[in-house]
């Protein structure tokens, strides 16, 4: 499953991060995996790459030292191994030293049905 993030901040702002929540049982591809393909696993950001990217069994966390005030797009791949249907808390993306800077974007339920 690709995942795919839009942030346009109001203002310039320095440190920021998106905390994505993945679903139960899903493998956030890339990162220290190897063998996989870069392409396919590999997160991307239009325009602006992370500074860092921690990947949890939860959740995917891309900090950027900076966001312009303009749209950026981050995208990465899950490999989702448990059936179901899966609610997942919002996204949240907030500057790390400015806590009023803070937007939860809601997900959708995700629903995972095994392979005919």
């Amino acid at each position: 499953m690709r995942v795919r993030i839009e942030v346009t901040a109001r203002a310039p702002v320095e440190w920021v991060v998106i905390d994505d929540p993945v679903p139960g049982g899903a493998t956030i591809l890339g990162g220290s995996l190897g063998g996989r393909s870069q392409i396919l696993a590999g997160g991307t950001a239009q325009g602006l790459q992370p500074t860092f990217v921690e990947r949890r069994a939860d959740a995917v966390h891309a900090h950027f030292a900076w966001l312009p005030k303009a749209p950026v797009v981050y995208e990465y791949t899950l490999r989702l191994g448990s059936q179901g249907v899966f609610r997942l808390p919002p996204t949240k993306v907030a500057a790390l030293y400015s806590p009023e800077m803070m937007a939860l974007i809601p997900n959708r339920i995700v629903e995972v049905a095994a392979a005919k």
